[in-house]
């Protein structure tokens, strides 16, 4: 009742994400055996049987290439597996595997109609400029296929997150009645933060920042935290330093509007100050497990995002509310960077727990001290490469 399953370490990536797919707790969110019956781990069993007269019979299926190159038999309506489907297409889930070694390998592909593939082909574009950045989902290759209708599809092959998303680690959180402690919120902060601060040296801003654009990447390491990563950037603009994209109309902010800044909607301002905003809107919600605004219809939330103040939570630290009032300074130009963001206690007590017996190892880090005199060991390249090291 109390203890998870003991997952083998010995076995694949693939095979632990389907035990642990067996294994969720809550049984409404436990996966069905249809659900199962298209996992990867099940799906190398059919693939790996289809050049074999042990293979039952295949009438109906059609041999498709998955993005590795391996030659897969797939239902006619299915690549692999459709995870979900938005307003620029479908998101599918592929796997490669090597019939030789049994070895298996996953990737998102992001799916669209040539013809309405500009914002797949730009979110393209800025990920190869992003390529390398460890806080950022990186991008495979890219490329044209022609379905069975003989209709051009654009496909991105993407880094695939078992974790789901930021949102769904929130709403579980909620739905089982335990807060995030500030001391996980601030540490997946900071690998959202990195992953901004990339961004933003590259001339980018992302423009839509919120729980379902980042993903979370492995299960839980021994001091349950996962990886991060920032995802989605089929709204990002390219501004230069010191530059402002300007809309030229009011109300006409690119983003989510839950998470745009006032002055995206008062000015049409797109600017590095806009993800920062976005970030204090997320952190505050890990922090509730709800939205910074309460609303009826959408005009009304446009004039609250316009003339009131985002609700900081009571219930935290005074360390936390100073980090979420720095996001949410109204002026733009006065709003915090991600540079001093990172900067900040609330961030930088993430580390103050490697000093415990449950982080790993703290080698080649140098002590430093926060602001709140917490003697905290800070790695000299990394801290959270050095976290995830021996996970």
């Amino acid at each position: 009742m109390n203890e998870a399953p003991i997952i083998p370490s010995n076995v694949s990536e693939i095979a632990r994400d389907f035990l642990y797919k067996c294994f969720i707790r809550d049984p409404q969110r436990r996966w069905t055996s249809e659900q199962l019956l298209q996992h990867p781990f099940i799906q190398q069993a059919a693939a790996l049987c289809a050049s074999s007269n042990s293979m039952p019979e295949t009438q109906g299926k059609t041999a498709r290439v998955n993005p590795f190159g391996c030659t897969l038999p797939l239902p006619e309506k299915d690549f692999i597996n459709l995870l979900f489907e938005s307003s620029y297409g479908k998101v599918y889930y592929a796997v490669k595997i090597e019939s030789d070694s049994l070895c298996t390998s996953v990737a998102a592909v992001k799916c669209a109609d040539i013809c309405r593939s500009i914002s797949l082909q730009q979110e393209a574009q800025i990920l190869t400029t992003l390529k390398g950045c460890p806080y950022v989902v990186q991008l495979f290759r890219a490329d044209i296929c022609i379905d069975n209708g003989n209709v051009p599809t654009y496909n991105l092959f993407l880094e695939y997150a078992s974790g789901g998303s930021l949102h769904d680690l929130i709403i579980n959180s909620k739905r089982e009645m335990i807060k995030m402690s500030e001391l996980k919120i601030s540490f997946y902060t900071y690998q959202l933060l990195k992953g901004i601060q990339h961004v933003h040296t590259k001339g980018l801003v992302h423009c839509d920042i919120k729980p379902a654009n980042i993903l979370v990447f492995d299960n839980a390491n021994e001091c349950n935290m996962h990886k991060l990563k920032l995802a989605d950037f089929g709204l990002s603009l390219e501004v230069g330093d010191g530059m402002t994209y300007v809309t030229g109309l009011p109300l006409s902010n690119r983003g989510t509007l839950l998470y745009a800044p006032p002055e995206s909607l008062k000015y049409g301002f797109h600017a590095k100050a806009y993800d920062i905003w976005s970030v204090g809107c997320t952190v505050a919600e890990m922090m509730t497990g709800s939205r910074v605004w309460i609303y009826h219809e959408t005009k009304d939330l446009q004039w609250k995002i316009m003339n009131e103040d985002p609700v900081i939570p009571s219930d935290i630290s005074e360390t936390a509310k100073d980090f979420l009032y720095k996001c949410f300074i109204k002026d733009p130009r006065r709003r915090w960077t991600s540079e001093q963001l990172l900067q900040h206690p609330f961030i930088q007590q993430a580390l103050c727990t490697s000093s415990s017996n449950s982080m790993p190892e703290t080698q080649g880090v140098t002590a430093r001290v926060n602001p709140l005199s917490c003697q905290i060991p800070v790695p000299e390249k990394d801290f959270i490469n050095l976290l995830f090291e021996t996970s």
